[in-house]
């Protein structure tokens, strides 16, 4: 309804002016719509017919060939069954006297029977012919002629010219063939051939092919498979009446096919193509009708019909729309500024032009003023082109002004960060991250200055981009594999490092950035290199599963401390992340569970506890979570499983942090004046040094080193005041084996020197001191 508005309201405008320009930007979509669908539609008719055609013929070569293969094997199978059995004593005597004994010929059925079980898998049937006595011999027994052909359902055979035909015969390569479709019997295919291995022999062999063309007509192109030879059809399969398939195989036709050159033959109406048997001089020809090739391309035109005007329909309908709104803003903008000034020209669009001009005059002017007040300013450019705040027209004058003309080549970003940057902000003081930051930027600088032209920039505490030239990728990542071996040597920190993919263009900056980001916080899920391409993760194809180490650090932390409201909701989001926004594969799946079964591990080995402690005893977190059913019974398992775990922390949280508290206290009291470490704390504990660090921090506000100086400092105040020792004796009695550490630790907490304040505490003593 609101598109018929608005073109009412278009097309019904008086003023030519905006009704021309409406009418051009209509047309001239329209037209490259209307190129578009009938360059698809013809594509889809054109490529459509060519699969077509080309799945017909194969699908006719195909059961051609099998048809020919199948005949073949059942023939060359019978024929050297049948020499095999020439060798046998009695089959020898069957073949060469004029008369036989019932013992012979029960031997020669036995012989038959045997070969049988091999012969009828192939459809084939052997029988053997006595000239003498009309007498046949098969698998199954000894029968007349006459009543051999009544149970083959083909009893119109003219026995006797059948039988002098043989009788006659000089030749000993002659055969007969005969094909017999009888509704009892089926379809069969009998050959008869005079027994060749002996001089003047008395036997014809009898093969009985059952259902010879093994065709499905009603789902094959064809009309009919025939066999045939340079004299007559064998053997007819088809939908129509054989009649009518005889009729079309004159003689003349046969030796026009049988003389080709190729195995493809045409005429006005049909297609034939034929294969010639590798054991007799037949042919065996399919024999399919032009009708059927041309209502599959009319069935095909009309479905590229139907889509061209489908195509057009909603051309029609897209283009009508977006014309509209191609030209709404320019009467809103016309209506707007008439508030202020009449618009008199005659061309609205030099009107707006001007107009837009000033405003772009105006908007630069204010852009220069607040540029000048943000310092430095590639610095600001460089982290807003990575963010992807910089316009097109700005980029490129940005470029120029700060002589970033790297960016303007194929270039790769990559991203360094500090691994496990949190346990080093609980671990370490403020003024010792800023030194490990400083350092790391001097190597990363130190390394690259050597070997690459590149752009290096600071975008947070834990994060260090540079960009470089796309040239040699393995040079690239075999720098970076370098670069932070050396800086791990040096500086006790974990680095890891992902290279973006190509950015052709300065403006391809953005999407890299933002991608290279997103492999850092699923790297836990994807891969455990130091070095990791950015390009090889998105080539998997697989959606990774959602469960980054700052969420299992928290998830551990809420468990722990016994609330259960936090970890449920962290759960909440691990299901609705990885079972609802996600559709992960079994692969990705198999992952998930092995991940959360890590975190539950990670927890029980965290504060020494056994599995049985939470769950009935035997229980195996992996293969309870591994057996699930179905979605909703494995998030059941994933929310009971942390929510018992949780409940049961929170049951002891109370007393055991009191018990906790009082045990730190005391072990620090009793060790301040030795040389230990967190670890000692957490083996005294029971707990890992992870979890023992957290605690730390949780229960009494500071974390381990700083609260454990600043008990030292305490009791070298103590000292000081009270006793007279030098400051080397006092460093070493309160656990500092270096005097100048305790120096410097004791001006950072004190603001004075240790010895400054001794005298400061003896002048204070005389003051008070009465004469």
């Amino acid at each position: 309804m609101r598109l018929l508005k608005t073109l009412t309201f278009i097309w019904g405008n008086r003023d030519l002016k905006k009704a021309a320009f409406y009418k051009k930007i209509f047309q001239a979509y329209f037209v490259l719509f209307i190129v578009f669908a009938a360059a698809i539609s013809v594509t889809i008719f054109y490529k459509g017919n060519q699969i077509n055609q080309h799945t017909m013929k194969a699908k006719q070569h195909l059961v051609l060939d099998q048809i020919s293969r199948n005949i073949d094997n059942s023939l060359l199978l019978g024929f050297e069954t049948m020499a095999q059995l020439s060798t046998n004593l009695e089959m020898m005597k069957f073949m060469r006297l004029p008369t036989t004994d019932s013992y012979n010929i029960a031997k020669v059925r036995e012989e038959l029977a045997k070969t049988h079980a091999i012969s009828a898998r192939l459809g084939l049937s052997i029988a053997l012919l006595k000239l003498a006595d009309n007498t046949v011999v098969t698998h199954e027994g000894v029968l007349s002629i006459d009543r051999f052909f009544e149970q083959l359902g083909a009893p119109e055979i003219d026995t006797p010219f059948f039988y002098d035909s043989f009788a006659r015969q000089g030749s000993a390569l002659a055969y007969f063939t005969f094909n017999i479709d009888s509704p009892a019997q089926g379809k069969k295919l009998l050959l008869a051939k005079k027994h060749v291995s002996f001089k003047n022999a008395d036997a014809v062999e009898l093969y009985i092919l059952d259902k010879p063309l093994l065709l499905s007509l009603d789902l094959y192109p064809s009309e009919a498979v025939t066999i045939l030879n340079n004299e007559q059809i064998i053997a007819i399969d088809s939908v129509k009446a054989t009649s009518t398939i005889e009729s079309l195989l004159t003689e003349e036709l046969r030796s026009k096919l049988l003389s080709a050159g190729n195995d493809t033959q045409t005429d006005r109406k049909y297609e034939y193509m034929y294969r010639k048997s590798s054991v007799l001089d037949w042919y065996y020809v399919s024999v399919t009708p032009k009708s059927f090739f041309i209502k599959s391309m009319q069935q095909l035109l009309l479905q590229a019909g139907i889509l061209c005007v489908s195509l057009l329909l909603l051309g029609y309908l897209i283009i009508s729309k977006m014309s509209t709104y191609l030209y709404r803003p320019v009467r809103n903008i016309l209506g707007h500024l008439g508030q202020y000034e009449p618009f008199q020209e005659k061309d609205e669009f030099l009107y707006i032009q001007n107009t837009l001009t000033t405003v772009h005059e105006t908007n630069r002017e204010l852009s220069e003023i607040i540029q000048k007040n943000k310092l430095p300013q590639k610095e600001r450019f460089l982290k807003q082109l990575l963010f992807g705040l910089v316009s097109e027209h700005e980029m490129k004058e940005q470029l120029r002004q700060n002589g970033l003309h790297i960016l303007e080549e194929t270039v790769r970003l990559v991203i360094i960060q500090i691994d496990a940057y949190d346990q080093l902000q609980e671990e370490l003081h403020t003024n010792a991250l800023v030194l490990i930051d400083a350092m790391i930027s001097k190597h990363i600088n130190a390394h690259l200055q050597d070997n690459f032209d590149y752009i290096f920039l600071q975008i947070s505490k834990n994060q260090f981009v540079f960009v470089t030239k796309d040239e040699d990728r393995l040079k690239l990542t075999q720098l970076i594999n370098e670069l932070i071996a050396e800086i791990e040597s040096h500086i006790a920190v974990s680095l890891i490092a992902v290279i973006g993919e190509p950015c052709e263009q300065p403006a391809d900056l953005a999407s890299s950035f933002s991608g290279t980001l997103n492999v850092l916080e699923k790297r836990f899920a994807i891969d455990e290199k130091k070095v990791i391409h950015a390009e090889t993760i998105h080539s998997r194809h697989q959606e990774a599963y959602f469960y980054p180490i700052q969420l299992e650090h928290d998830l551990i932390h809420t468990m722990i401390r016994g609330q259960v409201s936090e970890a449920d909701m962290i759960v909440q989001r691990i299901v609705q992340e990885n079972l609802v926004k996600r559709t992960l594969s079994l692969e990705t799946h198999s992952q998930l569970v092995f991940a959360l079964s890590a975190t539950i591990n990670r927890v029980l080995d965290m504060t020494n506890k056994p599995i049985e402690y939470f769950f009935d005893e035997g229980t195996l977190i992996y293969s309870e979570l591994k057996k699930s059913d179905n979605k909703k019974q494995f998030e059941d398992k994933i929310v009971y499983l942390f929510h018992t775990i949780a409940t049961s922390f929170k049951k002891q949280s109370d007393t055991l942090e009191h018990s906790i508290l009082q045990q730190m206290n005391a072990y620090i009291v009793n060790n301040y004046h030795t040389d230990f470490s967190l670890a000692d704390l957490a083996e005294h504990l029971g707990f890992s040094t992870a979890y023992t660090s957290t605690l730390f921090k949780s229960i009494l506000g500071e974390n381990f080193k700083d609260y454990l100086n600043m008990y030292r400092i305490k009791r070298a105040k103590q000292l000081l005041a009270e006793e007279q020792l030098k400051i080397s004796d006092v460093a070493a009695r309160v656990g500092y084996t270096n005097v100048n550490s305790f120096i410097r630790m004791f001006k950072r907490y004190e603001a004075i020197s240790p010895g400054q304040y001794a005298k400061n505490v003896v002048q204070e003593d005389q003051h008070h001191t009465p004469q």
